[in-house]
């Protein structure tokens, strides 16, 4: 049985549009099936410990046959494949995939931890997934993602990026290549 899953995807080095395509061209190519993506975040990077580059960020929900532990060794690879060097946490990043929730299932142990710990708390995370399912409940707290959006008011900053013309669908399939419908993606 597949398993409901979100997924928060980020990117502050580089060419961060590029970056998060091509992650969400790997996840479709074999972790995840129905994908569904949310528009585009541009943040200020957030708990940071010095000064970083904005991020672009995005959520993603699709269905997971995948345990979480392999769907989460699947995004760390595309995050490897990226470039993404090893380092600790709030360090900048060219790809940065956490999961943030499988069904409703809780587990709190190295490595993995859900829902994640910081969904709640990080407007990058909230406005986006709210886009995609604003009435999905916390299983701790019984919040719905919209209330817990609210809760933050304006903290933490997000301006929301309009999609590349004609291309509000799919636009992370797109690659180098001019479609026929004459659709291209912005880069940024």
């Amino acid at each position: 049985m597949n398993a409901e899953v979100a997924l928060s995807l980020g990117s502050n080095l580089g060419d961060r549009r590029e970056q998060l395509a091509a992650a969400l061209r790997g996840l479709e190519g074999g972790l995840l099936t129905g994908l569904r993506v949310s528009s585009l975040y541009e943040t200020a990077p957030v708990e940071v410990g010095e000064p970083q580059p904005r991020y672009l960020n995005l959520c993603a929900l699709g269905e997971c046959a995948l345990r979480p532990e392999r769907l989460l060794a699947g995004c760390q690879a595309l995050e490897r494949a990226a470039g993404r060097p090893a380092g600790g946490p709030r360090r900048p990043r060219v790809l940065d995939i956490d999961l943030l929730y499988y069904d409703d299932l809780r587990c709190a142990r190295p490595g993995l931890c859900l829902p994640h710990p910081g969904l709640a708390r990080r407007r990058f995370v909230l406005a986006p997934l709210a886009e995609l399912k604003p009435h999905w409940r916390h299983p701790d707290s019984g919040r719905r993602v919209d209330e817990m959006l609210a809760a933050l008011g304006e903290s933490q900053p997000v301006t929301r990026l309009a999609p590349p013309a004609g291309c509000a669908e799919g636009w992370w399939r797109l690659d180098d290549q001019e479609p026929a419908d004459g659709c291209t993606a912005e880069r940024g």
